[in-house]
Order: C-alpha cells, then structure tokens, then sequence
C-alpha cells in the first residue's frame, strides 16, 4: 500500500490518494517492520542498516525524518 503524508505548519495529514504535491522523501517500509520500530522493538537506526526501512530524498529531509519519527509513548512505559 502507499499513503503520503504532508506536513504543514506543523501540522501533519496521511492521504490514501496521491495529492499531487512534489515529493520531498520516500520511506520504502513493510507495515510490520514499522509497526517494531514504532514499538520499540527495533531501532530506528537498526532497520536503516539492516535496509529494511529505506529512506530516499535528499539528506536534509532523510535527516528531518529520523528526527520527526519517535516510538510510540506506550513504547517507553515498558522500558
């Protein structure tokens, strides 16, 4: 499946349709493999090596990514 988000004056919207703006990063997942990382059962930077999350754009917006994406709060009350 593939959904897009948009983000906009911090504000974000996931889309099931194209919405026809450029896009800025692709994050190329399997919902399983995301649903770990959101978890906290596989690091962010895990995935990223293991290339089973890939990110494509340039630096600046792979870089806003891994800053915006964080485990889920439910994630840190098992730590």
């Amino acid at each position: 499946s593939r959904f897009w988000l948009i983000f906009k004056d911090g504000e974000v919207d996931l889309c099931l349709r194209d919405p026809g703006f450029d896009v800025d990063l692709i994050v190329a997942v399997h919902i399983k493999t995301m649903t770990q990382i959101w978890l906290g059962h596989t690091p962010l930077d895990q995935a990223l090596r293991s290339e089973d999350l890939r990110l494509e754009g340039d630096r600046k917006h792979v870089e806003v990514f891994r800053r915006w994406f964080r485990i889920s709060l439910l994630a840190l009350d098992e730590a």
